[in-house]
Parts: structure tokens; sequence; C-alpha cells
């Protein structure tokens, strides 16, 4: 029995059969600890795993080995015809046809190969299950919110801002919210919202990636207060849309535009839009209540 350290759980299937001069089929193994890649190097584990010689496929090899020389000692020290009958003076049974000795043989041989076929079968599922349900493990969104909030905290603990923990909540079925305060909160906003963009779409690509689940992130009341003067700008659209007028918005921003495209979606889900693009990531949205879809 080895204890194994590799990157993956195939390297170190892999590292564990060249150290004992086996194949992966012929061994067990416990895993000890899955592998992880972390976030940005933080909290990345190598696998580890125990590897031991299966009993069960040598016992079977034994087995096999001691029925071939019993076979071939009986067969050497087997008496003739003549000397049974000399001694016994009794009438001889003639000896099967070696056809049906070769079969019975044969099946004596294939019981414990078949044996271990079907063992060795159920090893490389045990072993390949776990590697792919590894990524795809579903847990409650409660486990992925406390996970996610202490990765979060050690990530931005290291930034020389001074920043409140993060606090990572439920913010519907299928979204987690991650809250940024502190006195240099606002400071994760920057000259128009560059660098909370870039820290949303950091966030998400993570944690929707690994966890399946979206993210809302917001940093000292922010997204809260560009959801509001978005739902100020549609209201004062809404009489035009709703009277078939063709409708343009001014130039949003990034950030401002999925808003305003989220709450037009919500709150006129039957009317047609279509994007006009501007300069340095600048667009429009083009409203025509007429052209429904």
């Amino acid at each position: 029995m080895i204890r194994v350290e590799a990157a993956t759980l195939e390297e170190a299937y892999t590292l564990a059969s060249q150290k004992l001069h086996v194949s992966v089929t012929e061994l067990d193994f416990e895993i000890i600890q899955q592998p992880t890649r972390g976030f940005f190097g933080l909290g990345k584990r190598r696998a580890i795993v125990v590897a031991a010689y299966n009993e069960r496929y040598h016992a079977a090899r034994r087995k096999e080995s001691s029925q071939e020389k019993q076979n071939d000692n009986s067969t050497s020290q087997q008496p003739s015809t003549s000397e049974i009958i000399a001694a016994n003076q009794t009438t001889v049974t003639p000896p099967a046809p070696s056809s049906q000795l070769e079969a019975q043989d044969m099946t004596q041989k294939t019981a414990p190969i078949q044996e271990f076929a079907e063992e060795r079968l159920e090893i490389l599922k045990k072993i390949e299950e776990p590697i792919e349900n590894f990524y795809r493990e579903k847990r409650s969104l409660e486990e992925i919110a406390e996970e996610v909030g202490d990765e979060v905290s050690r990530l931005f603990a290291h930034l020389c801002f001074e920043l409140d923990p993060p606090n990572v909540t439920i913010y519907d079925p299928n979204t987690l919210m991650i809250k940024f305060s502190g006195p240099d909160s606002a400071l994760l906003i920057a000259k128009q919202g560059y660098r909370y963009k870039a820290l949303s779409y950091m966030l998400f690509s993570w944690i929707h990636a690994k966890y399946g689940v979206d993210v809302r992130v917001e940093v000292a009341e922010f997204l809260q207060t560009q959801e509001e003067k978005m739902a100020r700008m549609i209201d004062a659209l809404e009489p035009s849309i709703m009277a078939g007028e063709r409708v343009q918005t001014p130039p949003l921003d990034g950030v401002l535009f999925y808003i305003a495209m989220r709450q037009l979606k919500t709150r006129f889900p039957n009317v047609a839009v279509a994007i006009k693009n501007g300069y340095e990531g600048v667009r429009s949205i083009i409203i025509n209540a007429r052209n429904e879809r």
C-alpha cells in the first residue's frame, strides 16, 4: 500500500501503477483528497490517493495458476490403462473424449478470468464516477453561498483596500448576491463603473462556471442606484412606448445597458428592440412597439 500525491486523479493513478510496477486495473484506490483548481491559485489542492494491490485479482491469478499446476501433475502422474487393469483386475472405463476434457479445462481457466473482468469493470466505474461528477456535484444553494463567501473573503483579504468581509446571500433560487461594503468600497467602482464591470465579470465567470449559478454584485449600493436610474428613464419613455412610437434611449455604458435591457424585457416582453452600437462600447436601445415579436 502506498500513498500518492499528484495534480490530478489520473496522474495519481498512473504514478501509483508505475511505483508498484503493475497496471491500474490491478490496484484498488481510495481517494483521500479530491483535486481543486482553486481561484487564482487560492484554495488549490492536489489529488491524494492510497493505492493497494487488488487481492481478489491476485487470488484469481493464484487460483488459476494452482489449477494449471494440478492439471499438469494429474496428467503426468496418471497411470496407464494397463497398469490399472493389472492392479485391480477390473474393467477400466475409457477416458472421456479429448474435446470434452479440453472444454472442461477451458471452462476452469476462463471462470476466474471472467470473474476478474467483471471486478475490473466495477473498479473502473468507481474510479471514473468521482472524476465525471466532481465538477457537476449538486449541492444546496446555501452550501454554495457559504463556500463562495469563504473563497471571496480570502481573495479580497489580500487587497490594499479597506473593506468589510464580503456578504454572500441568496438573491433568488438561481442567483447569489455578493455585497461589498467598507470605507474603500467605492474604489471598487471607479470612473463610469469600469472597475465594477471588471469585478462583476470576473466573479460571474468563476462562480457560474464552477457552481452553475448567476451572480449579482453590489458595491456600496452602486447597482441599486443604477437600477433606480434606469427605472426612472423607462418610466419617462413608457407613454411613448405604449403609444406605439419609435423610441431610442440615450447612449448607455455596459452596466447601464444590461440593466436597461433586463428591465425593458421584464416590463414590455412583447416589444421588439434593436441595438445601436456606438464608440468605446457605448450602445443605445431602439424600441418599436408596433413591431411585436
